[in-house]
């Protein structure tokens, strides 16, 4: 006797449009986070945290930032992702010139 063995298997694919009303940051899911987070353009995640959106696309391409990008070809960034970028850049610079400052002043000494 012949035996018959049936498998099942269930993909399943979350897709998420996103959609934010002028350019606002909104809330969607961030797969590097595995959480919900805001998202933003990056024109509008460059004004929030003051710098060009050229060092977001800087950011993007050297993978140094979690981002999606929508069905039409729209890049969403992760500002959970630049908010720890920004601060461990902004850690880095403020070291940096404490470093700088204790040279400068143990040659006045």
């Amino acid at each position: 006797m012949k035996r018959i063995v049936k498998t099942e298997v269930v993909i399943e694919q979350d897709e998420i449009l996103v959609v934010g009303k002028n350019g606002e940051p909104i809330l969607g899911w961030c797969g590097d986070c595995r959480a919900e987070v805001n998202l933003a353009s990056p024109e509008t995640a460059a004004k929030i945290f003051g710098i060009t959106p050229r060092a977001i696309y800087r950011l993007v391409e050297a993978d140094r930032l979690h981002f999606s990008e929508t069905a039409l070809g729209n890049l969403q960034i992760c500002l959970i992702s630049l908010a720890d970028n920004f601060s461990v850049n902004l850690i880095k610079k403020i070291s940096s010139n404490n470093q700088n400052k204790g040279d400068n002043n143990s040659e006045k000494v």
